[in-house]
């Protein structure tokens, strides 16, 4: 018994806690259901496990992607996410790519490398949050291949210059 508590009494408290979360202290009233995860899990946490708090029994399937009625992402904010989306990827040199997003359709213009990366950066449009539809108008650059290996595009002029492919 180090410092004067032991396992009964460590349980005990986690459920004076739980009992506690409904109390005008934090909650919505007297036997109210919300309660910071915090009061559920206790100090030190600061990860939830989400089946104790939020459980899958009472909360059901997933709702993620379903926002408020009327609720429309803005052209502006989906420009914004695809254009960041397509600047980190690794495999995917968006310099000859043009995006234009009218209410939240994505046409894409310019030139790629191959088949695969056309239907990459579809996909990627396809994902990005608020887009309802993809006009996929790239077109495959004859003068930029890739070569098996190395990951170095071919063709394209003298100076090497194009960009490096997967």
């Amino acid at each position: 018994m180090a410092g004067g508590r032991n396992d009964e009494d460590d349980e005990g408290a986690l459920d004076r806690r739980a009992r506690h979360a409904g109390s005008s202290a934090g909650g919505y009233g007297s036997g109210g259901g919300y309660a910071d995860y915090r009061e559920v899990v206790g100090p030190g946490l600061e990860e939830p496990d989400p089946e104790r708090v939020f459980p899958r029994e009472v909360f059901g399937e997933s709702h993620r992607g379903r926002g408020p009625r009327g609720y429309r992402r803005s052209d502006a904010r989906i420009l914004e996410d695809l254009a960041e989306r397509l600047t980190d990827d690794p495999h995917i040199d968006a310099t000859t790519i043009e995006l234009h997003i009218r209410d939240g359709e994505v046409t894409l213009e310019g030139t790629v490398p191959s088949r695969v990366h056309k239907r990459y950066v579809e996909d990627m449009a396809e994902d990005t949050g608020g887009v309802s539809h993809v006009q996929n108008n790239l077109r495959l650059d004859p003068r930029a291949r890739t070569t098996t290996g190395g990951g170095r595009t071919t063709g394209g002029g003298a100076g090497g210059g194009g960009p490096v492919i997967l």
